[in-house]
């Protein structure tokens, strides 16, 4: 298991039998809340003046251009399997789609063959 409690990719991953969370992930530390809550009011709202320096800054880094994401295949995987974190069950609704899929796709290709063995 890793750190988090929940199963590592050696484990079985997020597809394992167990929960990977047993707390809602709504729910928010409180403490943590509190100290947002109190750092707001200490600094106040955002000035014009702050926000268009805030502008600026962003325009002259363009943090847009660097987020590329993953790209090995394993980064991808990863990256993929970070949704299950917090999924209710065991599969998710996306993998039982495919896997659904897979099933209809085998059926039809038995049943073509069997017509194929079976006409003259």
């Amino acid at each position: 298991m890793t750190s988090n409690g929940s199963a590592g990719p050696s484990e079985g991953g997020p597809q394992s039998s167990m929960p990977s969370r047993t707390v809602p992930f709504s729910m928010k530390n409180p403490k943590r809340v509190l100290a947002g809550r109190k750092n707001r009011a200490r600094r106040g709202p955002l000035s014009p003046a702050g926000r268009e320096r805030l502008r600026a800054a962003a325009r002259e880094h363009r943090p847009w251009d660097h987020a590329t994401g993953p790209r090995t295949e394993a980064g991808k995987a990863r990256a993929s399997a970070n949704g299950a974190t917090r999924q209710c069950n065991v599969l998710s609704i996306r993998r039982v789609r495919r896997e659904l899929a897979e099933a209809r796709t085998l059926i039809a290709q038995a049943r073509e063959s069997r017509l194929r063995a079976e006409s003259p």
